[in-house]
């Protein structure tokens, strides 16, 4: 092997060496924003369900106040909120639809946690 050669060689691993850093960086960075996306999704997913309890739980309310008046007034509250509610459901149903992995993600680790509660 000729004295050329040799250089090339022994310039070719400090290159890639070079080369590897700010690709490996790179691919950090990529990690970091698909971790930010799935927190994003699985955020926008527990907000979402936070509005439908607090609906549920006012249907809730409603009803049993209905139940105990009897009041044509309630049963104009309580329809409204039936419609609401409905319509909540929707936009989570729309939620989880928009953020199937991050959905699919929290239902395994619910799971998880069902298993070691058992």
């Amino acid at each position: 092997m000729n004295l050329s050669k040799k250089i090339y060689l022994i310039l070719c691993i400090p290159i890639l060496g070079f080369c590897y850093y700010p690709l490996s960086l790179f691919m950090e960075r990529l990690d970091i924003v698909k971790d930010i996306r799935e927190f994003r999704e699985i955020r926008e997913i527990s907000m979402q369900t936070r509005i439908l309890m607090q609906e549920v739980q006012l249907e809730r309310g409603l009803s049993a106040i209905y139940l105990e008046s009897s009041e044509e007034e309630e049963n104009s509250k309580l329809v409204r909120q039936q419609s609401r509610l409905d319509e909540t459901i929707r936009q989570h149903a729309q939620v989880m639809k928009k953020n199937s992995d991050a959905a699919e993600f929290l239902e395994s680790e619910v799971a998880a946690m069902r298993k070691l509660h058992l």
